[in-house]
């Protein structure tokens, strides 16, 4: 379901009239484009900040209400460009363009992956190398989403773009061998225990062998700080008595 967009027409114009718009929380706009006259609108402030973060940067297919009095008017379209406040970022002008349902137009548009790989369950990393695809196609016939199936993935498998099955009326403009998911194998778990187990190793047996270093030089200098026993003189030899 592509996002929808509430808009009014507006008769005023200038630069009074949009700061007064403003003021009332309405961003000055205008829709045109497929042999249209230009409509000038208001929208709610409000309501498209709510789908701006999913829209910026993207183009994305929008459903426009225009409001006249009291009809309606669907219309498809894509927002072409805005200007924004460069102090505090309020969005000052909005311009849409207009396409029509069956007019052929390009877009990127965004793939979701469904299921549980049994890789994932085994261990492995589900990697998202593709996160959305452009196509080509009539305005009215694009999917706003494509999902991918990953359910049958084991480690090592991966499916490719020329897996998806769109109708004949939408073109995928990428090449075929691109690979959309792939489910990576684990890392190894020796590489991650055996750096620690190398830590704590080294952390036991090291102070063990300082300790016993140390002790040793404790020894010695407790040794060479005793006082060294003087050595008793020899006791002189008494003369022997000469025999009479």
């Amino acid at each position: 379901m592509a996002e929808t967009i509430n808009c009014h027409t507006r008769t005023e114009k200038g630069t009074s009239a949009a700061q007064k718009l403003r003021r009332q929380g309405l961003i000055p706009g205008i829709v045109y484009g497929h042999k249209t006259k230009p409509i000038s609108i208001t929208v709610s402030e409000t309501e498209f900040l709510k789908i701006w973060r999913r829209i910026t940067g993207k183009q994305v297919l929008l459903d426009l209400i225009v409001h006249k009095n009291d009809k309606k008017t669907k219309m498809h379209g894509f927002l072409k460009d805005y200007q924004h406040d460069l102090v505090d970022r309020k969005f000052l002008h909005l311009d849409f363009h207009k396409v029509s349902a069956s007019e052929k137009i390009r877009m990127a548009i965004p793939i979701e992956l469904v299921g549980e790989a049994p890789g994932e369950k085994q261990g492995g990393i589900v990697d998202q190398i593709l996160r959305e695809i452009e196509v080509e196609g009539l305005a009215g016939k694009l999917p706003e989403k494509i999902t991918v199936d990953v359910s049958a993935l084991k480690i090592g498998d991966s499916i490719f773009v020329s897996a998806l099955k769109l109708t004949d009326e939408i073109e995928i403009l990428k090449h075929g061998e691109e690979p959309i998911v792939s489910i990576l194998a684990p890392k190894k778990v020796e590489e991650e225990v055996v750096a620690p187990v190398a830590l704590e190793e080294a952390a036991v047996t090291e102070p063990e062998v300082i300790s016993e270093k140390a002790s040793e030089e404790r020894r010695k200098k407790k040794e060479e700080g005793k006082p060294k026993e003087e050595e008793k003189p020899k006791e002189e030899e008494k003369p022997k008595k000469e025999k009479k």
